[in-house]
């Protein structure tokens, strides 16, 4: 075995991104890092993203979390070419029905 190689660069954070939308579709400036309202469209029931690096996935929590009606509540992120003007987007459903409701939200 041969002797130890340097020490590589600092590879980067896993999460990188987070934010707090209301459900107009406003960004919480003190409780968001990489997000800003430019970052955000709502587009009827979908809150679009645009303008973010590469995406590989992302959580959800809804505003609803530990309230009663929470548990017919479901926050669903997505990456797509075919949603106008979003390049990926949260839809929140509740009953199954789109719905508007502010969400927390890491991006990595």
């Amino acid at each position: 075995m041969g002797p130890v190689g340097p020490v590589g660069p600092v590879g980067p954070a896993a999460v990188q991104i987070f934010a707090h939308v209301l459900s107009d579709g406003f960004v919480v400036p003190s409780r968001s890092f990489g997000i800003t309202q430019e970052n955000v469209i709502r587009n009827g029931a979908d809150y679009c993203f645009t303008g973010l690096p590469p995406i590989s996935g992302a959580q959800v929590t809804v505003d609803f979390f530990g309230r009663p009606e929470a548990s017919d509540v479901v926050a669903a992120f997505g990456q797509s070419e075919t949603t106008s003007g979003c390049e990926s987007f949260v839809k929140i459903l509740r009953n199954g029905v789109p719905t508007s409701a502010g969400f927390s939200i890491i991006l990595y």
